[in-house]
């Protein structure tokens, strides 16, 4: 496997996990434990599986079935994170990010979490549904803080696939643009390049879609 680093919201996320863990008295952080801090971690996979289930829902039958599998034997995967590097790795990334981490968890349908959140979406789907966002012109990755070419999107103004499209069309000849979601509140973000301007371009993008602008 090539040697791939993880990005600053895999490493928070794997932190938490190992946190998630410690409470839940287990010796070592295991699938669901990674699972709960992934999604609670409000980021990208959170937003995508929001858009398929409650998530609430899901939260509540991860750690339920994490309970019982408790009793279970300690031969199971301790470092279920090694999956999402492979993941990375099968997908040419030069980095692993969370949602790298997901797909590694949803593609053992025999994990914790794949049984638990089987009875209540679609694994393919979800799969289908982070990829999708995953291949979306302009995916980046998270930012803690944003500059003059960034633009947080306001409260209720979602980030879906159609708005996306859009945007990749609004920007202007020689400008770049990418997004994602903050890491505090799942709030999604723009950031165009020069010579474009993020809220010029998502306007550009809003009206086309006959959707009301920002003022």
């Amino acid at each position: 496997m090539p040697c791939i680093s993880p990005n600053p919201a895999c490493y928070r996320v794997l932190g938490r996990a190992d946190e998630i863990a410690y409470t839940a008295n287990s010796p070592h952080m295991r699938a669901e434990h990674l699972f709960l801090a992934i999604i609670r971690d409000k980021g990208m996979p959170a937003q995508v599986l929001a858009r398929l289930a409650d998530i609430s829902l899901l939260d509540a039958a991860v750690t339920e079935a994490a309970g019982r599998a408790v009793a279970q034997p300690d031969e199971r995967p301790s470092r279920p994170e090694v999956a999402g590097f492979r993941v990375a790795a099968e997908m040419g990334a030069s980095y692993v990010g969370t949602w790298h981490l997901l797909l590694g968890l949803i593609r053992d349908r025999q994990s914790v979490p794949a049984r638990a959140l089987g009875s209540l979406v679609d694994l393919d789907q979800v799969e289908s549904a982070v990829t999708e966002v995953m291949s979306s012109p302009g995916f980046r990755g998270f930012k803690d803080s944003f500059g003059e070419d960034e633009l947080l999107l306001p409260e209720g103004l979602e980030l879906d696939a159609a708005l996306i499209g859009a945007l990749a069309k609004s920007v202007p000849e020689g400008a770049r643009f990418g997004f994602n979601w903050r890491k505090d509140d799942g709030r999604p973000w723009i950031h165009v390049t020069r010579p474009g301007d993020p809220r010029a371009a998502l306007n550009a993008a809003l009206v086309s879609l006959g959707r009301p602008s920002l003022t």
